[in-house]
């Protein structure tokens, strides 16, 4: 019986690679107690007990341990260009209908096109809406466009 508990942890370990979300590798560990079990008792009943209470006592000492050491289940943070919808820039070359300008956000200077193809002039505050490939869609903070 040894045998297919050994074989049921290197499945659920191969699974845990494929899935990546730390909880298959708590019953992996569960069947090598079973397996170790086996070899101390033909009783099945035995075994799934010791398979059952050592996944869980592993997921509830381990897991928390693994989730804030291999930082698992933590919200990606965002890149650079997804930080910057929502904040506040400044024009520093005026925005028309039909030419891009520029805005200036957190210090760096991006090509920008207005929201609603309105004319922003140099100095405006605006919000960036969003990001076109390397343009930022903004429309001035005195409207209420962007909420």
């Amino acid at each position: 019986m040894w045998k297919i508990w050994m074989i049921l942890a290197l499945i659920l370990i191969g699974m845990e690679f494929i899935t990546v979300g730390f909880m298959l590798v708590f019953f992996s560990f569960g069947a090598l107690i079973a397996c170790i079990s086996a070899f101390f008792t033909d009783n099945l009943n035995i075994q799934m007990f010791v398979f059952a209470i050592s996944s869980i006592l592993s997921i509830i000492f381990f897991r928390p341990f693994l989730k804030r050491y291999l930082k698992v289940d933590r919200k990606a943070t965002p890149s650079a260009v997804d930080a910057i919808i929502g904040k506040e820039a400044v024009v520093i070359k005026d925005i028309s209908k039909h030419n891009f300008g520029q805005v200036k956000v957190e210090g760096a200077v991006w090509t920008a096109k207005s929201l609603n193809e309105q004319n922003i002039n140099k100095g405006v505050t605006v919000f960036v809406v969003s990001v076109e490939g390397v343009k930022l869609i903004v429309t001035p903070t005195n409207t209420n466009d962007y909420f």
